[in-house]
């Protein structure tokens, strides 16, 4: 049986994804999450994420 994703555990991947960003950049992860909402607009913090994105995806494909 599969489980299915929850609202939680979107948010806790998310909380992830950001303070990994955050620690590697030497900036607050709140920042980050105003980034990613498009609340603020940062071009480094854009690709960061995006890269983490990449990463994150290559990891759990290669899990499979």
């Amino acid at each position: 049986m599969t489980r299915q994703t929850t609202r939680l555990d979107t948010y806790i991947l998310q909380r992830g994804l950001f303070a990994r960003v955050a620690r590697k950049l030497g900036i607050d992860p709140s920042y980050v999450s105003r980034v990613a909402n498009g609340k603020r607009n940062d071009e480094r913090i854009s690709r960061a994420i995006e890269a983490e994105l990449k990463t994150t995806h290559r990891k759990a494909n290669s899990a499979k």
